[in-house]
Formats: C-alpha cells, structure tokens, sequence
C-alpha cells in the first residue's frame, strides 16, 4: 500500500510516461499529489490503475496544462 505522497517540482525532458502508477486489489495508491511539475517528451499516455485521489495541481506534460 502506498499513501500521502507529493511530488512537487520535478521536471523531465525525455520519459517514457509521465505518471506510471499500478496499485493491486490488496495494494492500492491512495492520496497522491503531483504538484508545479512538467513533464516532456513523453512517448505514452499515464496509467493509473488502483489509484484514488490523484490531485495533479499546474502539472504540464508536452507543453499542455494537465487538468487536475
């Protein structure tokens, strides 16, 4: 179990995702804050499986705002 985690201005020129989050039925993510981050050249869209509360808050990936 992961929980109460913030990433806060962290930045990436070259990624394969920018977010790679995989929680399982009896190990979820819960409560994860992605704060003032950018994020380029990124080849794939995010995965978030088994997560709950993702809060992502001026969160750029490719030069475009990520909603929260």
């Amino acid at each position: 179990m992961v929980r109460d985690v913030e990433l806060r201005r962290v930045s990436s020129r070259k990624s394969l995702y920018a977010l790679y989050l995989r929680g399982f039925d009896k190990g979820t993510i819960d409560d994860i804050r992605i704060v003032d981050c950018r994020f380029d050249s990124v080849a794939r869209p995010d995965v978030a499986e088994g997560v709950t509360g993702l809060l992502r808050k001026n969160v750029m990936v490719n030069g475009i705002m990520v909603k929260a």
